[in-house]
C-alpha cells in the first residue's frame, strides 16, 4: 500500500491495521465496508458503496458518492448508515 500510495500520490491517510484492532473497535464486519470520517475525525457514514455490487451498470443508490456530496456541501448526511454486503472479515486469533 506504501509504494502505491506514493505511486498515485495519495493526498489523504490510510491504515493499515495489521492486528485488526481498528476493525475490531468499528465494529467491522465485512468487506468492503465503509466508515467516512468528516474534518474532526467523526464518523459521518458507515456502509456499502451502492446498492448494486454484481452490476455496477444498475446501480440505483449511490450511498458513498451520495454521503460524500453531503459532506463536502455542509449538509447533513441523507442515509448515514446501510447494511453491509460482502464476504466477512475473517478474524485473526490471538
Amino acid at each position: 500500500m506504501k509504494i502505491r500510495a506514493e505511486k498515485k500520490q495519495f493526498n489523504f491517510p490510510y491504515l493499515r491495521d495489521n492486528n485488526q484492532s481498528v476493525a475490531r473497535l468499528y465494529g467491522a464486519t465485512h468487506t468492503p465496508e465503509i466508515f467516512l470520517f468528516n474534518k474532526d475525525r467523526k464518523l459521518v457514514f458507515h456502509g456499502k458503496i451502492d446498492d448494486n455490487w454484481k452490476e455496477p451498470e444498475k446501480v440505483k443508490s449511490k450511498y458513498l458518492k451520495n454521503a460524500l456530496d453531503d459532506l463536502l456541501s455542509n449538509k447533513v448526511i441523507a442515509v448515514p448508515e446501510t447494511f453491509t454486503i460482502g464476504c466477512t472479515i475473517k478474524w485473526q486469533t490471538t
